[in-house]
């Protein structure tokens, strides 16, 4: 071999090494994170390595983190009105991985006033007659629904749904009370004392009362809020607004539902 295609050989060797060192260190080495926001437009998404370095964006719908280490990271995304969403995943070299972040409003109750001035709710005070449901038990309150002929029809430790077409009222076995929201959506009470509804929906048994939130396809369930308040019932103020009853006949608005 002549000495100038012994050179152009090494020439092409080293290039070729120097090619792989950096495709190996610099290219091969990073990955790509994408986060698909569900359930609000914008947010602020923030990443941090096992090594502590954080990377943060302000996004909508989809967030993405472009050529980061390959390593393990946690994840929080913020949003004003919201939970905050704590998670994390590991990247691994080259890859390209989508992670599925779904926001929840945080549901926030505010105690309203007792005596003169207070909130007044629907039937109120009225005394139903429990047979006219076909119901052998004491009514607490009915709640309407955006289908005239049907009603929710709560009592102390079930809740049914009354179709007054048919005149039955169909328990609902999972919950203690439920409200419809406008899109179809349910807000839920489970109440701590239920231990056989706690054990169904798989909720620790840990002394607090549960309120869920369960999409309007019934696929998705979530805890919107704990407390340990021992909760009666829902009602609905004369324009519409969520309530909760507790035991001695306080009420708190429930609010940042829709």
């Amino acid at each position: 071999m002549s000495n100038r295609l012994l050179s152009l050989f090494v020439l092409v060797l080293i290039f070729a090494s120097g090619y792989g060192i950096y495709y190996y260190f610099f290219v091969a080495n990073v990955g790509n994170l994408s986060l698909i926001i569900n359930g609000a437009e914008s947010v602020s998404a923030s990443i941090t390595s096992e090594f502590q370095n954080t990377y943060t964006l302000d996004c909508k719908r989809t967030c993405v983190f472009s050529d980061i280490p390959p390593v393990n990271y946690s994840i929080t995304v913020k949003k004003a009105g919201y939970r905050e969403i704590n998670t994390s995943t590991k990247l691994n070299r080259s890859e390209s991985k989508k992670v599925v972040i779904t926001m929840e409003k945080e549901v926030k109750l505010t105690t309203l006033p007792t005596g003169t001035g207070s909130v007044v709710l629907k039937n109120e005070g009225k005394e139903f007659v429990a047979g006219e449901y076909n119901i052998d038990d004491t009514i607490l309150t009915t709640k309407e629904t955006q289908d005239p002929n049907v009603e929710i029809i709560t009592m102390d430790t079930w809740v049914c749904i009354y179709d007054a077409t048919e005149k039955i009222c169909t328990p609902h076995q999972l919950y203690d009370d439920i409200v419809l929201l406008p899109r179809g959506d349910i807000l839920a009470l489970v109440k701590k004392t239920s231990k056989a509804k706690l054990s169904l929906l798989n909720l620790a048994d840990d002394g607090q009362d549960y309120i869920l939130h369960i999409n309007a396809d019934r696929k998705n369930r979530n805890i919107v809020l704990k407390t340990p308040i021992n909760w009666r019932f829902f009602g609905l103020t004369l324009d519409g607004k969520i309530v909760l009853v507790d035991m001695d006949g306080k009420k708190s608005l429930v609010e940042n539902v829709n």
